[in-house]
């Protein structure tokens, strides 16, 4: 897979939001903004982080309208994304970079299926996973290792159906 790679300018379109500071610098990823360094974008969206800005390394942060004030536009960065809701924002940049996982149809030889349980045409079985007795796992669905965490929460993993 080619990595994406994005100027603030072109995240801001995407996302239909405000860029201040430099447009032009490129964007390869998203981090949590006490990680986030050359070429990730982060956002500030809960006050309480406020303090991490000053040795922030990200080279954009997304951060709520009016949260950098004009005489500090550079001070914490190449730029920024105002926005009006952060965890929206990022979300939304956050698929970008990180494009859904092809569901192939394949289970994977680190999957465990009971004998008892039943798959339908192109289910797709991520490693890790553990379909339990029983289970029916309707057509064309997808099941990623955090179903097995759930099935030992809820002692029985979901069944699934076609819709």
């Amino acid at each position: 897979m080619t990595p994406v790679t994005k100027t603030l300018s072109e995240l801001a379109w995407k996302v239909g939001e405000k860029v201040v500071g430099d447009g032009q610098v490129v964007m390869r990823n998203v981090a949590p903004i006490e990680k986030a360094g050359p070429g990730e974008i982060t956002f500030l969206a809960n006050p309480h982080y406020h303090s991490y800005l000053a040795g922030c390394r990200a080279s954009a942060v997304i951060v709520r309208g009016g949260t950098i004030k004009d005489n500090l536009v550079g001070k914490y960065g190449n730029g920024y994304l105002e926005v009006d809701d952060p965890f929206v924002v990022f979300a939304q940049i956050l698929r970008i970079f990180t494009p859904p996982v092809l569901h192939d149809g394949k289970i994977s030889s680190l999957a465990y299926v009971d004998p008892t349980a039943s798959l339908g045409e192109g289910a797709t079985l991520f490693p890790s996973v553990f379909v339990g007795p029983a289970v029916r796992v309707g057509r064309r669905y997808f099941i990623r290792e955090f179903f097995w965490e759930m099935e030992r929460k809820l002692e029985t993993i979901v069944r699934y159906t076609p819709v």
